[in-house]
Order: C-alpha cells, then sequence, then structure tokens
C-alpha cells in the first residue's frame, strides 16, 4: 500500500474473509480507460505472497509498480486493473478443505462478462518464463499466446511452453488444479507465467514486455480461435490456427481422393481386387484387434501381480505403465504366430490398406470431435500411406515406428512434465481405455505385420533366383516351425524386459505415507461459547484459542434436526441431509479467533472445532504430518 501511495495510486483494498472465509486481503489498482471504448477489461494479477515468502522483494510485484508508472504516463484506450491478490496458496495437502485463491476468485466476481487476464508468479527474477498456456479440459486463446511470444522473441526474453500438445489440456490429461484453471474453469481468457532459472532478467525488462502486451491486446478481438496447435523450435514457436487446419484438413482429404481417382483410372481391376480382399477379410483386422486387446489386459493381470508382490498397490506411474506396454508386446509377440495360418490373398496389401483406412477413420472422427486433434491423426495417415506404399521391409518398418511417434512424443510430454493422469489410466484397467489403446497402436501392427510378409517374400524371391528349394514361396501366411522358434525367441527378450522393469520397480519402492496425527487435548485447544436469546433467535459467541500458531482452524455444527442459519460472518455449506455445517475457514487465521452465529431459538446441537498445526519433520522413517487437535462443545 505504501509503494502505490508513493507513487500516487489510489489504491482498493479487498477484504476475503466475508466471502471465501480468508485471512487475508488483496490490493487492486484500477486505471481507467479515457475515452471508455467499451472493450474487455485487461487484468494482470499475481499473489501478494507465495509459498514460503513474505511478499517482500518479489520480482513480480517490484515490475507491475513499473508498469502502473508507465501506464500513467502513457495511458492505453482500455480499462486496466493489477491486482495484488491475498491467499492465493495452502501449505495444506489437497485433501483438507482449506480455500485457495481466494484472492482470484474475489477478482474475478468483478467482471460478470469475461476480461482478460495475465496470472504471474515469479517472487524472484527469472532466467526465462515458463508458459501455462491450458488446464485441465481448457486451453488459452490462440491471439493472447502467440502475441505474447512474439514480443519475448522480439524482446530477447526467453520462454518455453509447460506442454506443447493442447491435445492433452483438452483430454484433462494435463494442467493442474491452480489459478488458471481457476479463470479458464469461468470462461476468463487467460494463461499463467513462471520463471525459469539461468541468468536474470535485468529490472524493468519484464515491466517493458508487460507494456507492449497490454498494447497489443487492446486490439485483439474477443471472438478467439481455442483450436490451434503450436510448435516450438529454441527461440520461435510457430501456430496453426483452427483456419489452417481445417483447410490442411480439406487439402489432404483432396489430395486422397485424387490420387485414390487416378490409380483408379490406371489400375482399375486391381483396386477392385485389393478392395474385394480387404472387405470380405475384414474379420481378420478385427481378430488381431481382439488379440492386441487380449494381450493389453493379460499385462494389466501380470501388473497388478507385479505391484501386490511388491506392495505398490496404490502406485501408479510411467515406470509401471511401461511395464504393462511391454508386458503386452510380449504376449502378442508370443499370440499371433498361432494364428498365422490364415489365409490372405494379397497379404501385403491388406495389411497396408487396413492401416491406412483405420487412419482415415480417425482422422474424420478427430475432425469432428475437435479440429485441433487432426494433426495427430494426419500425421499418423501420412506414415500409415507410405508404409502401404512402400516395397522395402526396412522402409515400412520405419513407418510403423513413426506412425505413433506423436502420440508418443505427447506421453515422454506427460511424463516430464509430471503429468500422472494418463499414466493412471493405463494402469487402471479399465476396458474402455484398453480398447482405444489397442484401437491406436493397431496400424502400426498392420504395417509391422507388411513389412514381416515382405520381408519373407523378398528371401523367397532371392531362393528362386539362386535355385534353392523354398517351402514358403510367400503366397501364404504359413510360417515353418523355425519362423515359430524365431517369434519364440523374440517373447524371451520382451519376458527378459519384464524382469527388467519388475526389478526396476523393486528399487525404486518409496516409503509409505505416515498416518495423519490427530489428538484431543484440551490444553492444546480451547472452545468457549456463550449464547443469548434476542427475540426468536439465538446468538453464539464462539472463541478459539490454540496454545501455539495453528496452520488452519476448523469449525461445523451438528444436530439431529435439520439446520438452519439465519446469519455468519464466514462462509458455510450444508451436509446433503442438513444435519451438519461446515464453516469455511483460510489458512493463518487470528489466535484467538472470535466470531458470532444466529440461530433460531430452539436450536440444540453441538460444536466440533479442530486446529492444524504445520507439516512437522517426519518420525521413524515416515513422511511428515500434519497435528491435528480436535474439540467438541455441546450447544447451548
Amino acid at each position: 500500500m505504501a509503494a502505490l501511495e508513493d507513487r500516487g495510486f489510489r489504491a482498493e483494498v479487498r477484504e476475503l474473509f466475508p466471502a471465501f472465509g480468508a485471512f487475508g486481503a488483496s490490493v487492486h489498482v484500477r486505471l481507467e480507460p479515457s475515452p471508455d471504448t467499451g472493450r474487455d477489461a485487461l487484468v494482470l494479477a499475481m499473489p501478494l505472497y507465495g509459498d514460503g515468502d513474505s511478499g517482500q522483494g518479489r520480482y513480480d510485484m517490484d515490475e507491475a509498480l513499473l508498469l502502473l508508472e508507465k501506464l500513467a504516463a502513457q495511458p492505453l484506450g482500455t480499462e486496466i486493473r493489477v491486482a495484488f491478490l491475498g491467499s492465493e496458496y495452502s501449505r495444506l495437502g489437497a485433501e483438507i478443505d482449506a480455500p485457495r485463491y481466494s484472492g482470484l476468485k474475489d477478482l474475478l466476481s468483478l467482471y460478470p462478462e469475461t476480461a482478460k487476464l495475465i496470472y504471474l508468479d515469479l517472487p524472484a527474477a527469472p532466467g526465462g518464463l515458463l508458459i501455462h498456456n491450458g488446464s485441465r479440459g481448457n486451453l488459452s486463446p490462440l491471439e493472447m499466446i502467440r502475441l505474447f511470444s512474439r514480443l519475448c522473441e522480439e524482446e530477447k526474453v526467453p520462454y518455453v511452453f509447460s506442454v506443447y500438445f493442447n491435445e492433452l489440456y483438452k483430454l484433462f490429461l494435463a494442467g493442474e488444479t491452480g489459478p488458471l484453471e481457476t479463470a479458464q474453469s469461468r470462461d476468463f481468457p487467460s494463461f499463467f507465467i513462471e520463471g525459469r532459472e539461468g541468468p536474470p532478467l535485468g529490472e524493468g525488462k519484464l515491466a517493458a514486455l508487460l507494456y507492449r502486451y497490454l498494447e497489443g491486446l487492446d486490439a485483439v478481438p474477443s471472438d478467439m480461435d481455442y483450436h490451434y496447435s503450436l510448435f516450438h523450435v529454441p527461440g520461435r514457436t510457430f501456430y496453426l490456427s483452427e483456419t489452417a487446419t481445417a483447410l490442411l484438413f480439406l487439402a489432404v482429404a483432396a489430395l486422397t481422393l485424387f490420387i485414390l481417382l487416378m490409380y483408379f483410372l490406371v489400375k482399375r481391376r486391381l483396386l477392385v481386387l485389393q478392395w474385394k480382399v480387404f472387405f470380405t477379410r475384414f474379420w481378420v483386422v478385427a481378430l488381431l484387434f481382439l488379440l492386441l486387446a487380449v494381450s493389453l489386459f493379460g499385462a494389466e493381470l501380470w501388473s497388478d501381480l507385479v505391484k501386490r508382490l511388491l506392495g505398490l498397490e496404490e502406485r501408479s506411474d510411467m515406470l509401471l505403465a511401461a511395464l504393462k506396454i511391454v508386458c503386452a508386446l510380449a504376449l502378442y509377440n508370443f499370440l499371433v504366430p498361432y494364428f498365422s495360418r490364415i489365409r490372405i490373398p494379397r497379404k501385403g496389401n491388406y495389411f497396408g490398406n487396413a492401416a491406412v483406412i483405420l487412419t482415415i477413420a480417425g482422422s474424420m472422427i478427430a475432425a469432428a470431435l475437435d479440429l485441433s486433434f487432426v494433426l495427430l491423426f494426419l500425421w499418423a495417415y501420412l506414415f500409415a500411406l507410405l508404409g502401404s506404399v512402400f516395397r522395402k521391409a526396412p522402409l515400412v518398418i520405419a513407418c510403423a515406428l513413426l506412425t505413433p511417434l506423436q502420440i508418443l512424443s505427447a506421453f515422454i510430454e506427460l511424463a516430464r512434465g509430471g503429468y500422472t493422469r494418463l499414466f493412471e489410466l493405463i494402469g487402471s484397467g479399465n476396458i474402455y481405455i484398453t480398447l482405444y489403446a489397442a484401437l491406436i497402436l493397431l496400424p502400426s501392427f498392420l504395417l509391422l505385420h507388411r513389412a514381416e510378409y515382405l520381408s519373407r517374400r523378398n528371401r523367397a524371391k532371392k531362393a528362386r533366383a539362386t535355385g534353392k528349394a523354398v517351402r514358403d514361396d510367400g503366397t501364404s501366411w504359413r510360417p515353418r516351425a523355425g519362423h515359430l522358434i524365431k517369434k519364440k525367441r523374440l517373447s524371451a527378450v520382451g519376458v527378459s524386459l519384464l524382469l527388467f522393469f519388475s526389478g526396476a520397480l523393486w528399487l525404486s519402492r518409496t516409503p509409505r505415507e505416515g498416518p495423519a496425527r490427530r489428538l484431543a487435548q484440551d490444553g492444546l485447544l480451547s472452545v468457549n461459547a456463550e449464547s443469548s436469546v434476542f427475540l426468536d433467535r439465538r446468538i453464539i459467541r464462539l472463541s478459539l484459542e490454540a496454545g501455539q500458531t495453528p496452520l488452519l482452524f476448523t469449525l461445523s455444527l451438528e444436530s439431529r434436526e435439520p439446520l438452519v442459519i439465519y446469519d455468519s460472518p464466514m462462509p458455510y455449506r450444508f451436509s446433503q441431509d442438513n444435519r451438519s455445517v461446515s464453516f469455511i475457514l483460510g489458512e493463518e487465521p487470528d489466535n484467538p479467533f472470535h466470531t458470532e452465529l444466529v440461530l433460531p431459538q430452539d436450536f440444540s446441537g453441538s460444536i466440533r472445532a479442530a486446529m492444524l498445526y504445520r507439516p512437522l519433520p517426519a518420525r521413524s522413517g515416515g513422511d511428515d504430518y500434519i497435528l491435528s487437535v480436535e474439540k467438541t462443545l455441546p450447544l447451548p
């Protein structure tokens, strides 16, 4: 406040306790447009203090003050609000109910219509910027992100994105609960900036960047693109808009139809024969799909067995997901040879056509769901098409490995960012997830079958050219005993990999968390209640006092009858049966804490109070725990 007043800015202090139960306040500075253009407001927000810091000397706050000075000297033609938010972070785990991002929620409540929001969290001068452009199920608009990245490049400010596959946000696989999800779930176009390590940015560098950004953002239209893709190379980011994606999809579709038409005109009889074979033997593709699904289900049983043996029932991470995938590959490789006597005319073309058709179907479904998914399937379609054209087995194998490359890159992106949702789904054993995974992997396996057939046929041609006797001429899928032995050897390699991953899991075991320590001792928590009657209402005056500084007070009312609350200075919520009420209180409470409740005169029940202390050092090899002290008091 003093820093703002010294610079001549009028600041608004917004208490957060009445609406959110938080023991903090936010400070807002609003710069009104002159004249009013009617455009969306531009909001720059940051925490007054972060997790573990007092807010003194924060880099983002110092840069915001410099930005305000520049905006006062060179005003823009739209409303700009700089908000220093209180009660943003919690030192408690997500399983403990405590207000989070109260300052941000209060800020968003000021705008019944959306405003463009940039959220900063830079306690110290960063070496670069880490941009979060999405949350679970939501995405930042292209126009906001593209402008910011372009200005970073012009101002020589290093930046990276936390996730480069926007599809992961759309599928709820990336993006944690946080300020961005709080804003985007309320339909506010926004993005979130954190810092990266490196040579620190100079004083005023970020303020100059933000001023240019706000100046350019003023001209961004309200109708923005949420279905784009981005490609990042060191120092530069390229974007593919929704319109460009649609045009690319239509161009690929038109080119495919043109190639198909030309092929039909030149080799009509051959094309008709190939398609006839495909549709009359389509059940073979279904059989291979079922084999792949059975392999995945079998891998799930194996991974469950490994987890039980190693005591890792609650664990789900990338290593366990890799264990399941390797097990599935080994099992599939073991089962397929026993179905290899099925006769398929023109087998090589059959597998190639099947892979192409599956990727085309995937591209069509992706385009119908969300255009941002199309690029993943167009990539797979391109290499499936090349794999169906090439006649050399090594080239077909390369295409089979490149077909799922984008999906594998997305997996690596999730692992790099510490997002575990996908690995939890892979390890969950959900039947729909397993079938979907089998469908995604099937085109690559079909190309591998095509490569195997081409390799055998080429060997047969060489044998005939040298005059050697050949038992398998490549026209039918009838592998010799030696071929089956080779398959089993490959399966043995898969089993070896399984043992390797199992050993890695054993070495990576982590100790289980110790239980939370809960006590009920009168000496640590004092709860006093005074009751008085006025007219037909009962006024309860409560006082909570802890022997030491608590991190959080919790307070609830319980009764055998449905509860009615006439007045409370803090927010609350009822249970489903209306027989208990939990009051919402933030961290760092006043000690002692005093409050009043107005209830019906005939109220009869009890009040339950508890205090939580900060995480304490681990004992006897367990993890940190939180000390909780509880007390129940009958009322009135």
